[in-house]
C-alpha cells in the first residue's frame, strides 16, 4: 500500500468512526468502572478546583475509556485506557461540626482524640475528590462514580464535604443526604432582603437578577441597594466592587452564597433496610 492509499484509508475510518473512534452510539457505554491508583487522580487533578493531593487516601475508583483511538484501530494496536473520571476515598478528619449534626453527635461525646480516631477509622470513610475530564462532563459520570463507591462502602458511613455543593448537587443525586450550615447573620439578612423582592441568586443567575432589580420601583431599589451596601461592609471577600453596578455587587453575593460548604453522608444500612433512608 502506498502512502497516499494509507492516508486515504485513514480518512475513511475517521468519517466512519468519528474523531474519538466511537461507533456513533452511547459514548458512556465504552466506559469501564474499576479500581484505580493515585496516578489516575494525578492525571485529572488539574481539572479539580482544589489544589494539592488529598491526604490519607484509602481507595481510588476510576472510569476508563477502553475504546481504541482511530489510529490505534487502524494499526490494530491496543493502547492504555484513557481515564474519564476518578473518585478518591480518604480517612475522615478528626473533627467536623456538620458530622455531629448529621449523626447526632456520635463522635463529639468522645473526649479522647485517640479513641475518636479509632472509632472514625472503623466507621467512616470520606469521599475527598471527584473529578471528571471536561470532555466527559454533563453525562452524569460524577454521580455514577460516587454511587459505585457507596455501593462498595467498606464502612457504615461515607461522608463528603463540598464547597460547590450549593450549585453542583452530584452527591445528592448519588444517594447521599445533605446537611447545610445555617448562614451567618449578615448573610441571612441579605438572603431575606433578596427574597422580599422575589430574588434567589442560586437559580436566577446574575443577568436575570439585574433585570429584576431594574424593574423594581425606585424606592424599593434604593432600599435593596442599602442592604447590599451594609452587607458588603460587614463581610470579607476577594476583590473590590467599589462603585460597581448591580452586576458586580450581585456577582459577589452569588459567589459568597454558593460557596458555602455542604456536608453529605450516606449510611449503607439504608439500602440494607436496617434503618430509615432518604
Amino acid at each position: 500500500m502506498t502512502s497516499t492509499q494509507a492516508v486515504g484509508a485513514l480518512q475513511r475510518r475517521f468519517k466512519a468512526l468519528g474523531t474519538n473512534g466511537e461507533e456513533r452510539g452511547d459514548l458512556t457505554g465504552a466506559l469501564v468502572l474499576q479500581r484505580g491508583v493515585m496516578g489516575d487522580y494525578h492525571t485529572l487533578s488539574r481539572f479539580h478546583y482544589r489544589a494539592g493531593r488529598p491526604a490519607t487516601v484509602t481507595r481510588v475508583w476510576r472510569l476508563v475509556d477502553v475504546r481504541l483511538s482511530v489510529v490505534g484501530r487502524y494499526l490494530g494496536r491496543r493502547e492504555a485506557g484513557r481515564v474519564a473520571g476518578v473518585v478518591v476515598e480518604s480517612m475522615p478528619t478528626l473533627r467536623c461540626r456538620l458530622r455531629g449534626v448529621a449523626l447526632g453527635g456520635r463522635y463529639g461525646s468522645i473526649r479522647s482524640d485517640r479513641e475518636r480516631a479509632m472509632l472514625l477509622k472503623e466507621e467512616v470513610r470520606c469521599i475527598s475528590r471527584v473529578v471528571v475530564h471536561p470532555q466527559w462532563r454533563g453525562l452524569g459520570l460524577a454521580a455514577r462514580l460516587i454511587r459505585h463507591a457507596l455501593l462498595n462502602a467498606q464502612t457504615v458511613y461515607t461522608e463528603a464535604m463540598a464547597a460547590m455543593g450549593q450549585v453542583h448537587p452530584m452527591f445528592e443525586k448519588a444517594g447521599m443526604r445533605a446537611y447545610r450550615a445555617p448562614p451567618a447573620a449578615d448573610d441571612a439578612r441579605l438572603i431575606d432582603a433578596l427574597a422580599r423582592v422575589g430574588m434567589d441568586l442560586r437559580f436566577d443567575g446574575i443577568d436575570r437578577a439585574v433585570e429584576q432589580v431594574e424593574s423594581l420601583p425606585p424606592k424599593v431599589r434604593r432600599w435593596l441597594n442599602g442592604e447590599l451596601a451594609r452587607w458588603l461592609g460587614h463581610v470579607r471577600f476577594e476583590g473590590d466592587v467599589g462603585e460597581g453596578g448591580w452586576s458586580a455587587k450581585l456577582e459577589v453575593v452569588a459567589r459568597r452564597l454558593s460557596g458555602r460548604a455542604v456536608y453529605y453522608v450516606y449510611d449503607r444500612r439504608w439500602r440494607e433496610g436496617e434503618c430509615e433512608g432518604g
